[in-house]
Order: structure tokens, then sequence, then C-alpha cells
């Protein structure tokens, strides 16, 4: 299983292997968007995960790892841990509230971001 270029326009993915990358759609010949092999392609008639897609991928969100942490204060201070991963959101609802919390900006303290 490879990673997948998506054409939102046509609502397809295709899927390729790192030697095989699309770089346009052979559809609609238009620009197509790389997501990890995780990402799995809505039905072409569900708007509503369509969006759901786009929105995310508007705020940069390429359905890779995303850890769910919690502060811990123990006897030597306060602590960051990882407790898994995070839900990829479903509805728009969600996906409002995901890209809020997890698009925190960047500080000296934190790490690059998010990602595995």
């Amino acid at each position: 299983m490879g990673d997948k270029s998506v054409c939102f326009y046509c609502r397809k993915s295709f899927s390729f292997f790192k030697t095989k990358r699309r770089k346009s759609c052979p559809e609609y010949k238009g620009e197509v968007f790389v997501y990890l092999h995780r990402f799995r392609t809505p039905n072409k008639d569900d708007v509503k995960k369509w969006a759901v897609v786009e929105y995310l991928k508007d705020n940069r969100f390429f359905y890779q790892h995303i850890y769910e942490e919690y502060e811990y204060i123990g006897s030597n201070g306060i602590a960051k841990i990882r407790s898994g991963y995070a839900k990829i959101p479903e509805t728009m609802k969600e996906v409002k509230e995901f890209v809020d919390e997890y698009s925190k900006p960047i500080t000296d303290s934190q790490p690059e971001n998010n990602l595995q």
C-alpha cells in the first residue's frame, strides 16, 4: 500500500509508491495533493466528508500522526506525556475543534509540531 495523490476537483485518489508519484490528476489534469497511506478516500458523493478533508488540507493537516498530550505535575515539575494518537475528525464541527487544538503556534519550548 502506498501513499495517495488526491484530486479535490474529481474527488478521487490514486495510490502510488514512492517511485511513481503523480503530479497531476490523470482525468482532470489539475493539481493533486499527496497524502500518507493512512488517508481513506471518502465516497465521491459524500460532499460533507470531502469538505472535512479539504478543511484539513487548507489548515496543513495531511493525515499524519498527531499525538494527544497532557501535562503531568510530578515531584520533579511539569512533564508532557503523549497518550496516543488523536482521532481524525469526521464532521465540520469536529474538524474546527481539531484544528483549533492541534495548530498551536510553535515556540522555542515546543517541539516543531506533533508529527511523527
